[in-house]
Formats: C-alpha cells, structure tokens, sequence
C-alpha cells in the first residue's frame, strides 16, 4: 500500500531588510562611522601639491572635494573592526 503524504508547507525563510547595518566582517550591528572629508594623508598630498605650485595644488583639492563632498561618496567604517564598507541591510 503506497501512501501519498504531501509535505507540510514551510514559507521561505530569506533575509529580511533592517534598518541598522550589520557588518559582514565581524558581525557588529550598529550605526557605521563615515570618514573625513580629508584623512592626514590627503592633508599632506594637498601641501606638497600646493608646493609644487598652485595651480596643481588648486586643481587636486577641487577634484578631492568634488570627488568625496557628498558624505554617501566617502568610506562607511565599522566602530567595532574598522572594516571599510563591509556592510549589509539583509540579515
């Protein structure tokens, strides 16, 4: 005697959307921190551009701010691990 037993329905399971990032490198789930419009690096390019003439010097820091002006452009860093833009909505 065969019987036909259909398996119970079991709804998909996915990830859901949340509002606060998790970080995919350790886990962390909390507000990212964003980076500074210039790092010290960028400080010291900005100076010896600025040595080397004006007009170079002039030319790197438009393109620098017009590049990373907008806080979405810039690296989102996690306060946990320092991990750069490693991070998902979907969890």
């Amino acid at each position: 005697m065969s019987t036909n037993q259909q398996p119970e329905y079991q709804p998909q399971t996915g990830p859901t959307t949340h509002d606060v990032p998790k970080c995919t490198c350790c886990g962390h789930v909390g507000p990212w921190k964003v980076r500074s419009l210039f790092t010290p690096m960028e400080i010291i390019l900005a100076i010896v551009f600025l040595c080397l003439g004006v007009v170079p010097g002039i030319i790197y820091i438009f393109v620098h701010i017009s590049s990373y002006g907008n806080k979405n452009n810039r690296a989102k860093i996690c306060t946990n691990c320092k991990a750069k833009n490693m991070f998902t909505f979907l969890y």
